[in-house]
């Protein structure tokens, strides 16, 4: 393709408008608006989720410390 039929084509492009191009590309559903029914969700055992959320105590080093 040479310079002046890049060009050329470069003519045939035309600006649309935003509802133009968003009926042209419609959006698909967003996540974050999607309704959600919380009644028909599984019950939760909330005292087994505390326990797995439980930190551990950290190991205790008892080597000496490192002296240089």
């Amino acid at each position: 393709m040479t310079p002046t039929e890049s060009t050329a084509s470069c003519n045939d492009v035309r600006i649309i408008t935003h509802e133009e191009f968003a009926t042209r590309h419609p959006h698909p559903p967003s996540p974050v608006y999607v309704n959600i029914d919380w009644h028909t969700g599984l019950a939760i055992d909330r005292q087994r989720e505390t326990t797995i959320n439980q930190q551990r105590p950290a190991p205790i080093d008892r080597r000496a410390p490192l002296t240089y």
